[in-house]
C-alpha cells in the first residue's frame, strides 16, 4: 500500500517539512510496543513532507481486528452489549512548527466494520478510498512483483494562536 497526500494550512498553502508520525497494526491485527510477539517499532515511522507538502509512505494494508476481550476495554464493551471489532485503519499525528498538532485515524471505504466500529471512531471525513492497482506494467514501474493499493488523503493543519495577555 502507498499512502499519499498533502499537508496544507487552512488557506491551501503546502506545509514543507510537516512531520507525519504513523503507526498501524500488522496483518494479524497486532501492534508493536503492545504485543510482545511483534518486533518493537514494527509498522511505525516518522516521515516529513517535501517542498510541496506532499508525502508518500509505503506500508501494508492494515486489517480489521478485535480488541482483546480479556482487557478492560473488551470487558466494558461486552458489558454494554457491544462487539469488540475495530475496522482497518492507520493512526497519525501530524506536526508542524506554529501549527496545532493533529492526531487522527484514517479508515478505508467499504472495509469490514467501517460502518460499525465498536468505539465509534469512524467519521465520514476520515474514510478514504483504497484503490487497487493490478496492471502488471503499473506495479512493475514501482519495482513490485504484485498488485498494490494507493490511498490518497490530504490534511489541513490549523495555526497555533499566540495567547495575548490583556491588562485590565
Amino acid at each position: 500500500m502507498f499512502f499519499c497526500g498533502q499537508v496544507c494550512d487552512q488557506e491551501g498553502n503546502p506545509l514543507k517539512g510537516a512531520e507525519l508520525d504513523m503507526w498501524q497494526c500488522d496483518s494479524n491485527g497486532a501492534y508493536s510496543n503492545i504485543f510482545p510477539s511483534v518486533p518493537e517499532f514494527n509498522l511505525r515511522g516518522r516521515f516529513c513532507t517535501d517542498e510541496e507538502g506532499r508525502f508518500e509512505v509505503r506500508s501494508i494494508v492494515p486489517v480489521a481486528y478485535e480488541i482483546p476481550r480479556e482487557g478492560p476495554t473488551g470487558q466494558l464493551l461486552r458489558a454494554i452489549g457491544s462487539h469488540t471489532w475495530r475496522p482497518a485503519h492507520i493512526h497519525l499525528t501530524l506536526r508542524h512548527e506554529n501549527f496545532h498538532p493533529l492526531t487522527t485515524q484514517i479508515y478505508f471505504e467499504g472495509g469490514e466494520w467501517v460502518d460499525d466500529d465498536c468505539v465509534g471512531g469512524v467519521k465520514d471525513d476520515l474514510v478514504a478510498k483504497l484503490e487497487k492497482h493490478d496492471d502488471p506494467s503499473d506495479y512493475r514501474q514501482r519495482g513490485l512483483d504484485e498488485p498494490y493499493y494507493i490511498v490518497n488523503y490530504d490534511f489541513v493543519l490549523v495555526p497555533a494562536r499566540e495567547e495575548v495577555e490583556v491588562a485590565l
